[in-house]
């Protein structure tokens, strides 16, 4: 037994030396396809890719000055099909830039795909710009009515780039006290990425860029686009050793901008929580309210009873199913609002000399023609009496548990502390699904609708917005794909040089752009939300 396998060791031995010579032959010799090929059977995939990447390098430091000619030749006729990596690796260049997943590298002829894209959107940007400034001097209750109205201050000069230097000057603070923290916060996000972007781009562009332009061993060849980037740099350069600290210094900018912006951030709310006013920091928003404590004045007794001390609870107010209050009261805005109409019809007219009351006819008034003033004016007569009687009766209803009442309302506190305590309650009740306490969203950003929803309805929208939701997450890339390549068969003739530079990404940015509104769609149609600015929280969460 000995014998054969020493026997059989020396045979696979003399093969393997034999089968050897052709694989060095062929390394030796520069053809990288069947040197990678030949060793295929004997490497795993990272070897494979390491063996692939040294020979690219020693080719590219041993061509002749002719090597950009051959370059184009060989890179439109040759990809290596390494052993199941998928890997398309062009053998006049030693760039470390790989593909990936079937995305393509930078190639001849992008740079002025990618000048065209920039003339196109820069030309864009310019008429949205000068568009704005126009349209602001046209139309200045739409572009400049919270200037108008005393609301932010300065007013900006009615030239037509006063609105610049009105812009430039604006602080946060102001922002704050006009239109909220949010929208101040999204002003400060925008410029904070301007900081990051000046801080690490101008460098970048006009340092780095020239050193691999310059030093980097021209492995992007023909490609002109990657003449500053990484790309145009060869394996093993000295200027590995410039970009790994380049690579920490755009770290440690991110992270020095995002820690500044952070505590700005909170500096500004500190002040904002400071300046709420009382009733609003001092309200609690409760939702799941069991049935037996569905009024008011069980509600605020439940409170007081649990929140530590006397006379905590000012008042407290469950939600009412005023459903058909709100459709009699709906009625008579309405008519209020046409009477109105008719009645200055009727001035104009007598300001004119003829003195004609406005009439109505059609439909409405079974096809007689008739006075508007007298006809509106016999609508609301005829509706503000039901209004009362419906107020009152849902006013008698709601003393008494159940009833009118629903499930959700608010309890106001005498001070701060209490409700603060109230927040954070949990597990109140055998049930935790039970009192759930939050704090109350903004008045007018409220969304009384979405208090009257019955429960087992929402429950039902609930499934159906997740549902909704995973739709648009696994149907996301396979919409990207199609939309792209319908694209890509678009041909413009002349204008394809413009259109190359659009097409390749048009269906990531159609949805990159369209995929908050679907997503805002869903939130607000199928999810409870008690106030607007809500669904963009959930938004941003998802």
């Amino acid at each position: 037994v000995r014998s054969g396998l020493s026997a059989l060791i020396a045979a696979i031995c003399i093969a393997a030396s034999t089968a050897a010579a052709p694989i060095e032959d062929a390394c030796a010799t520069g053809e990288v396809a069947s040197c990678i090929a030949a060793r295929g059977g004997e490497r795993d995939e990272v070897q494979l890719l390491q063996e692939r990447l040294s020979l690219n390098s020693r080719l590219h430091r041993t061509q002749t000055a002719d090597a950009h000619v051959a370059a184009s030749e060989v890179n439109a006729s040759q990809k290596l099909d390494s052993i199941d990596l998928g890997i398309v690796a062009a053998t006049t260049t030693s760039t470390t830039t790989e593909s990936a997943d079937g995305l393509t590298l930078n190639g001849v002829g992008d740079l002025v795909t990618l000048l065209s894209g920039i003339a196109m959107y820069g030309f864009l940007t310019i008429c949205c710009v000068l568009f704005f400034s126009y349209a602001r001097l046209s139309y200045p209750m739409i572009y400049t009515y919270n200037a108008m109205s005393g609301l932010v201050d300065p007013m900006p000069a009615d030239t037509m780039w006063g609105w610049v230097r009105a812009s430039m000057n604006v602080k946060v603070e102001e922002v704050i006290d006009s239109i909220g923290l949010d929208q101040a916060m999204m002003l400060e996000f925008s410029n904070m990425m301007m900081r990051i972007l000046a801080t690490i781009g101008i460098p970048m562009i006009f340092v780095i860029g020239p050193m691999n332009c310059a030093f980097g061993g021209n492995a992007a060849g023909e490609d002109h686009l990657s003449y500053l980037s990484f790309g145009n740099v060869e394996f093993y350069s000295w200027l590995y050793w410039v970009h790994a600290p380049c690579v920490w210094g755009v770290v440690f900018v991110v992270q020095i901008n995002i820690f500044s912006a952070q505590r700005r951030f909170l500096r500004l709310r500190y002040e904002w929580l400071r300046k709420m006013a009382n009733l609003r920091a001092n309200t609690v928003m409760v939702d799941n309210i069991p049935e037996e404590f569905q009024s008011d004045a069980k509600l605020g007794e439940f409170f007081e009873r649990i929140i530590p001390g006397d006379k905590n609870v000012k008042v407290a107010h469950v939600t009412k199913d005023t459903t058909h209050l709100l459709h009699l009261v709906t009625e008579l805005k309405q008519a209020e609002d046409e009477l109105q109409k008719a009645n200055g019809m009727f001035e104009k007219n007598k300001a004119d000399g003829n003195g004609r009351r406005p009439r109505l006819g059609g439909i409405c008034c079974g096809g007689r023609d008739v006075d508007s003033i007298d006809y509106y004016t016999k609508i609301i007569e005829d509706l503000r009496p039901k209004v009362e009687e419906e107020r009152k009766r849902v006013l008698t209803e709601a003393e008494k548990v159940g009833g009118v009442n629903l499930n959700n309302g608010f309890v106001v506190f005498n001070d701060l502390t209490s409700a603060q305590v109230a927040v954070r309650l949990t597990g109140i009740t055998e049930d935790f699904t039970d009192f759930i306490v939050e704090d109350p969203p903004e008045p007018l950003d409220i969304q009384w609708n979405d208090f009257t929803q019955d429960p087992t309805a929402r429950q039902g929208r609930t499934i159906l917005g997740y549902a909704l939701t995973a739709a648009l997450f696994f149907a996301y890339m396979p919409l990207v794909v199609t939309i792209t390549n319908v694209a890509e068969l678009v041909d413009l003739g002349p204008l394809e040089s413009v259109w190359s530079s659009v097409a390749p990404t048009a269906g990531l940015q159609i949805m990159v752009a369209f995929l908050p509104t679907f997503l805002i769609h869903i939130y607000k149609h199928c999810f409870t939300l008690r106030a607007a600015a809500w669904a963009q929280h959930k938004l941003q969460s998802w």
